[in-house]
């Protein structure tokens, strides 16, 4: 067993991993190391308290996180010791409780996760069925309503609705026929992940005792981005033994609207007394200069916990603040100071990243880096899961695996083009309905149905045989050559030729294709698992993981990202643009005080990305709809202490000779554009 080497941690940091055993709220401050704290504390656990890898658990909110978590644990006790122990997001570790026990709720273990696809998906056949207009009513919106009562518990018969709020009512309506529909396919979305597994522990006594049993340390990390689902889960696990140790920053709570609670770090102690509270605010990352400007902002905010972050770098250069005239100007300036920068310096195009607040800022400054000739990388576009050719290939899987999925059969059965149409489904629908049996089955029995054509039956055979075939197979090893062979019988690379405006697209969507099997092979190959630990593993991918920490890994190149899409990154130089009111605090904003607060916590988030500089603009107007807006500098950039700014007026000259160096640069770049 390998030694536990505390050396590199400072004085709260140590007292944080080797605290003895209870209740422990660390209040970790950005850039002040809290993984290498949850680290270090499982290594305690582990080497010092004699604690067995399988009897902790640690949370955290990005499949990536987890296993660099895993990794890094592994390094510091020793692989075997750590093979054992269990770091996962949420929702992956109810996944884990329910596929061995969903069935004391009378649900069937071997149930489909709907992603959010899969969820607009079965909204969009149920307001077809049900005669509501797609037009009229965003199903996201919708969504994001069934999500909320979920959160809290609600059930559709629960479900309270302001009668004169048509968004409700039609949420109220659609509720119920969603949930049917669940059920009806075998599927949970990830809201039902949580909300059956604290259903589950409050109506199985006994089986709540054994997780509690089997999970004598649990650690969360980034607790302050915690819903109340999440919340309870916790206190349900946790509230037996009592030995949580749970890590957040109130300070970098920008989640709200996705059901996120703050509040939820304060409640901790109440939750389990004589909790012990540690604060780390010591700064591994930043500038003296860029922490004050970041203590000074954040402290405007009035519910929070006091820390002020230092740091024993020195005070490093001073932030430089941009009055532009236009967004145009705006763009121009900003690529200008990062390519100034890159040249004088000779620094590589990744060491540069540029913030905004809403998606639609971007356009601007993707032009002018277009123009300038700098490579960037837009992160937050439409990620490799989300793509067509991708979803259409993992709902063949998803059906393979379970055959009550109606939603992903209803994408398949025409796809390629097998003489399937809306008729035909809906014939099948009906049949289905009337007899309360899946679709499929009514597919498998079409001979049964009169209102079907013998031309009809027999094609719907075919995909009854083709379906059969492959859907055993797809269970034994050697899963990527099954699906390629599938693929080859279906004609998906014609179907996919056809659907394609130009070869360039059609390359672009087939390599798509061929690496959704490299993702299979990779993961039959490295996990050692099949068809459905692989659909698991793909649908609990969240949102904020995605691909993009590889992708900036990667690419030497200036990366766009929103300020939201920005947390847990860090950059040696940070542009953040539109510190103007109505975008950076947003509208929205005006409307409470604890928006406006959660507005003022992102821009913090924006200025504790930054290493050595930081760099803000705004614009004095915008064009917008054609027409000119004045705007007002955001309320923000006045709590920044005018001692640590430096600007317009104020910019340092540029030497002659590096003028030169500029100048020629530009040069090059300008008959590149015209070659």
């Amino acid at each position: 067993m390998k030694a536990l080497n505390t050396h590199s941690l400072n004085p709260e940091q140590l007292k944080a991993a080797t605290i003895p055993c209870g209740p422990v709220l660390v209040f970790a401050g950005a850039g002040s190391g809290k993984t290498r704290v949850i680290v270090y504390r499982i290594g305690f656990l582990m080497s010092k308290m004699d604690f067995n890898s399988n009897n902790i658990i640690a949370v955290t909110f990005t499949n990536k996180a987890a296993d660099e978590m895993k990794n890094r644990v592994a390094q510091l006790v020793g692989t075997e010791r750590a093979r054992k122990l269990i770091v996962s997001t949420f929702h992956s570790l109810c996944t884990r409780i329910l596929r061995k026990d969903i069935h004391l709720l009378n649900r069937k273990n071997q149930f489909i996760i709907y992603d959010d696809s899969d969820q607009l998906g079965l909204l969009r056949n149920i307001a077809r069925e049900i005669n509501i207009n797609n037009q009229k009513f965003d199903l996201k919106r919708i969504l994001y309503n069934i999500s909320s009562a979920k959160n809290r518990l609600q059930t559709p018969a629960e479900y309270q609705q302001d009668v004169d709020d048509g968004y409700e009512l039609a949420t109220k309506i659609m509720f119920e026929k969603y949930e049917l529909m669940l059920k009806r396919f075998n599927a949970l979305d990830f809201d039902d992940l949580l909300v059956y597994t604290i259903r589950l522990f409050n109506d199985h006594p006994d089986c709540l005792q054994k997780y509690q049993n089997l999970f004598q340390h649990i650690l969360v990390d980034e607790y302050q981005d915690t819903n109340e689902l999440q919340y309870l889960l916790i206190k349900q696990l946790g509230r037996s033994h009592r030995n949580v140790f749970v890590v957040g920053d109130d300070d970098q709570s920008i989640y709200g609207w996705r059901g996120a609670q703050p509040d939820n770090l304060f409640k901790f102690e109440k939750d389990f007394p004589g909790t012990q509270v540690i604060i780390l605010d010591q700064n591994y990352r930043s500038t003296n200069t860029i922490l004050k400007a970041a203590n000074a902002v954040i402290a405007k905010n009035q519910k929070r916990n006091p820390k002020n972050l230092w740091s024993e770098k020195s005070s490093g250069e001073k932030i430089r603040i941009f009055e532009c005239e236009d967004e145009i100007k705006e763009a121009e300036c900003m690529v200008d100071n990062i390519l100034q920068k890159k040249i004088l310096k000779k620094l590589q195009s990744s060491n540069f990243a540029i913030f905004y607040r809403t998606n639609y800022q971007s356009r601007i400054i993707e032009e002018t880096l277009r123009m300038r000739r700098l490579p960037y990388s837009l992160l937050g576009g439409i990620q490799f899961y989300d793509r067509k050719e991708v979803k259409d290939i993992h709902a063949y899987l998803k059906f393979f695996v379970n055959q009550d999925d109606n939603n992903n059969l209803l994408r398949i059965i025409n796809y390629p083009r097998r003489g399937l149409g809306d008729q035909t489904v809906e014939t099948l629908d009906s049949f289905a309905l009337s007899k309360n049996i899946s679709i499929y089955e009514a597919m498998v029995s079409c001979d049964g149905i009169p209102a079907l054509q013998k031309a009809t039956q027999e094609k719907i055979k075919q995909f009854v045989e083709l379906i059969e075939k492959y859907r055993k197979k797809i269970l034994k090893p050697g899963l990527a050559n099954t699906l390629r062979n599938f693929m080859d019988e279906i004609g998906l690379r014609d179907e996919l030729q056809k659907e394609c405006k130009s070869p360039t697209e059609f390359q672009h969507r087939w390599d798509n294709s061929e690496e959704a099997i490299h993702a299979v092979e990779h993961f039959e190959l490295m996990e050692g698992k099949g068809i459905k630990e692989y659909l698991d593993r793909i649908a609990l991918f969240s949102d904020i993981d995605n691909d993009r920490l590889s992708k900036l890994e990667r690419d030497d190149t200036v990366k766009l990202i929103t300020l939201h899409g920005a947390k847990g990154l860090e950059f040696p130089h940070v542009y953040i643009v539109g510190l103007e009111e109505d975008i950076l605090p947003h509208l929205r904003s005006s409307e409470n005080d604890n928006t406006m607060q959660e507005e003022r916590r992102l821009f913090y988030v924006g200025i504790t990305r930054a290493q050595e500089t930081l760099t803000i603009s705004f614009a004095k107007t915008r064009r917008k709809y054609g027409k000119i807006y004045y705007r007002t500098p955001s309320r923000f950039l006045n709590e920044i202490p005018d001692e640590l700014v430096l600007k317009n007026a104020e910019q340092e000259e540029v030497s002659e000779d590096d003028e030169k160096m500029i100048a020629k640069e530009y040069l090059t770049r300008i008959k590149e554009l015209l070659n």
